[in-house]
């Protein structure tokens, strides 16, 4: 037999369980991507996708003669900006040597 408080937190309960079931069963679903063949894609795959890319350095392919889909990565060494610095360090470590 349960008493009248008892009575109360167990309806409470059973409201607040119903809400949170309505909110999950009210999931949108409208903007989520599709593959070629409609269906969803997986949130792994999505975010793959939308991921920008890591490097910052220029790549260049380069057909690798004689074979077929072979391809060689060419980057720069040095960036822009590595050669300015290492120019400028060139600079004060001769003005240095000099003075």
């Amino acid at each position: 037999m349960l008493t009248i408080e008892e009575r109360r937190q167990l309806k409470n309960l059973l409201e607040v369980l119903d809400k949170e079931e309505e909110q999950t069963n009210k999931r949108d679903v409208s903007n989520r991507s599709r593959d070629k063949n409609g269906r969803f894609k997986v949130e792994s795959e999505k975010q793959e996708e939308d991921l920008p890319s890591k490097s910052v350095r220029e790549i260049k392919l380069v057909k690798v003669k004689g074979t077929y889909n072979s391809y060689y990565v060419r980057t720069k060494r040095l960036d822009d900006w590595e050669k300015e610095a290492l120019l400028i360090l060139g600079i004060l470590s001769v003005m240095a040597i000099i003075l």
